[in-house]
């Protein structure tokens, strides 16, 4: 989702994204370096204060969700932006994400980016499975929600799993101690099940 961003930022210029997690540590511990291990060196011109400058006026905003502190999520009222990254999306408030849909698009260019809200996350009994699992398959009641796969999600929504397997920079040494955690953990966050 990084790369998608990055890509866009290079599409559309003066485009303006933001990527969220929970909080500050979260971002500068996960989001940031992630940013930094995929981003064009020679389309980065500066980094600073968490927001990530491009050559062509493109940015991209890193910013905390801050919930506990902010419980009507004040601080996003006036953000004008093309999208969202939402880290970890499970760790968010369900505010959080509706309020995101009602910002994304607001920073008006001659030439739109398209308007999304890209979510990652790991499976979790929460909102997010009732918002992105549950609610757009109650259309259809016989569908057997344990076999959803790639692409079975209702419009809007479009679910594309990411597993460990799928990321070539992952040492195989590290797939291989994965091979030591209980059933349930590895069948979860190893075998996306």
């Amino acid at each position: 989702c990084m790369a998608i961003l990055i890509t866009l930022c290079k599409l559309f210029p003066n485009s303006k994204w933001h990527v969220m997690r929970r909080d500050t540590t979260r971002l500068e511990k996960t989001s940031i370096p992630t940013f930094h291990k995929v981003v064009p060196k020679r389309f980065l011109k500066k980094f600073v204060g968490n927001v990530a400058y491009f050559t062509n006026g493109s940015e991209i905003h890193f910013v905390p969700e801050n919930y506990d502190r902010d419980k009507d999520l004040t601080w996003m009222d006036g953000v004008e932006t093309n999208g969202f990254l939402l880290e970890e999306v499970q760790e968010l408030n369900k505010k959080t994400f509706n309020k995101a849909k009602l910002r994304a698009g607001s920073h008006i260019l001659p030439s739109m980016p398209p308007i999304y809200v890209l979510c990652t996350g790991n499976p979790s009994q929460n909102w997010s499975k009732d918002t992105f699992v549950q609610e757009p398959l109650v259309k259809d009641k016989d569908l057997d929600l344990s076999q959803w796969v790639d692409g079975d999600l209702m419009a809007p929504y479009f679910f594309k799993q990411s597993l460990m397997s799928d990321n070539p920079v992952v040492p195989e040494e590290y797939k291989k101690a994965m091979e030591n955690l209980d059933t349930t953990t590895y069948k979860k966050f190893v075998l996306g099940d």
